[in-house]
Formats: C-alpha cells, structure tokens, sequence
C-alpha cells in the first residue's frame, strides 16, 4: 500500500526584532510568510491534504502579527492548528523550530527558550497534542495530534499565544572603558524566527506509514488513538 503525505509550512519570519539600546526596547514590524512544499510519494491519486491554520485561518501572507511592535513579555495572539482537507482520515503532527538570527545568518549560540509559544499561559496543549521527546531539541519539537483527524475537522490548537521573554533584557555585556562599565544587550539586532510545519499520513496501514514516512518506532496508531512512548 502506498503511502500519502502532504506537508505544509509556515514561517513566522521577523517575528521579534529586539533592539535594546539606552535602556529602550523596541521591535522590529512582524511578518509571516508561507511556503507551500507539498511531498508527494509516487501515487496515483490525489495526495492528502492538511493544512496549517492560523487564528481560525489557513494563512495567507498578511497575518494578525503583522505590524506589531511585539514587547518583551507581552503576549500576542497566535494560535495554530491543524485541518484536514480531504475525505480521508488521518493523523497529524507538528514540527516547531524556534531560533534567532542576525544579519541574515542564523546564531545556533543565542537561546531558543526566550522565544515563547504557550497555551493558555502554559506549556502546549499537551491534553490533545503528544510531545515526542526522542524527536525534540532545545530548538526543535515534535507534537503529535493524540486522535485521528477525520474529513474535514480541524485539531486543538498546539498553542495560542507568541511572546518574547522579558528576560532577554536581562542577557547584558559589560565592558570598561575609561573607568566606566558599558553594558550592551546580547540579543541586539537579533530577529527571533518560529517555524511551523504541519505534516499528515493515512490512517490505512497507519503503522506502516508511521515508520516508512516519519521514520520512528516510538509512535504508534491503535484506532482512533495515536500514542507516543518516550
């Protein structure tokens, strides 16, 4: 039996430029900006379709966060979930990457945890999404939808809230010059990036799918119910 995948990507780009300078802080303009990179594996008919929605919308590339000036330790509403589009079932996850750039490079140095995604002011929505620690990273993480998504239903929200860390002001370097102490921000100029990527497979076979597609062990299909043992 031949697999289906289909894979849609979002990018909140620019989410927080962060410029802390003479005690001020300000932002940079939030933007997001899709991609659309289907995966298609060698079959003959339609491929699944899932998508990526954003606040109760499949994104566009004008989005609620644009033309923020996001504060360090206020929170924005950024919800995200995910949608079948098809008449098939199926089963879900979502990849989350959170890291910071600066002059278009990305710095693998600056912490990701200072960029925050919660739900309802805690950790991810962990009563419908399971987190695949084998799979996850300081920067990267794994959720899997715990149901099966059917025709047309949408999940829970992974998590509705973005915010930068008010803690970032505290991340400071000093340095003497001429007997007295200068303090610069470590995290000046530096642009926060979250990624968002939703992926499904078929709930047919759903097993094989799991290991053939997403290439784990760990999770496994039982009926309605997906279950990750970490």
């Amino acid at each position: 039996m031949k697999t289906k995948l289909s894979k849609r990507t979002i990018a909140l780009l620019a989410a927080a430029v962060i410029v802390l300078s003479g005690g001020g802080i300000m932002a940079s303009r939030a933007q997001l900006t899709v991609f659309s990179t289907p995966y298609n594996a060698d079959f003959a008919m339609d491929h699944i379709g899932i998508n990526l929605v954003e606040n109760d919308k499949v994104p566009t590339d004008k989005h609620l966060l644009s033309g923020i000036k996001p504060a360090p330790g206020k929170e924005y509403k950024e919800e995200i979930a995910a949608a079948n589009t098809t008449e098939f079932n199926q089963y879900a996850r979502i990849i989350i990457r959170k890291y910071w750039m600066k002059d278009g490079a990305k710095d693998p140095t600056m912490d990701p945890a200072l960029i925050q995604l919660k739900y309802d002011g805690s950790d991810f929505n962990t009563a419908a999404w399971q987190k695949s620690n084998r799979e996850s990273t300081a920067e990267k993480q794994i959720y899997y939808f715990s149901k099966k998504l059917g025709s047309k239903e949408q999940t829970a929200p992974l998590f509705n809230t973005f915010s930068i860390s008010k803690d970032i002001a505290d991340a400071k370097v000093s340095e003497e010059k001429d007997g007295v102490t200068v303090y610069t921000y470590k995290y000046d100029g530096y642009t926060a990036v979250v990624e968002a990527e939703v992926q499904s497979i078929q709930t047919h076979n759903a097993n094989d799918a799991i290991m053939s597609v997403w290439g784990v062990e760990h999770v496994k299909a039982n009926g309605d119910d997906l279950t990750v043992t970490n």
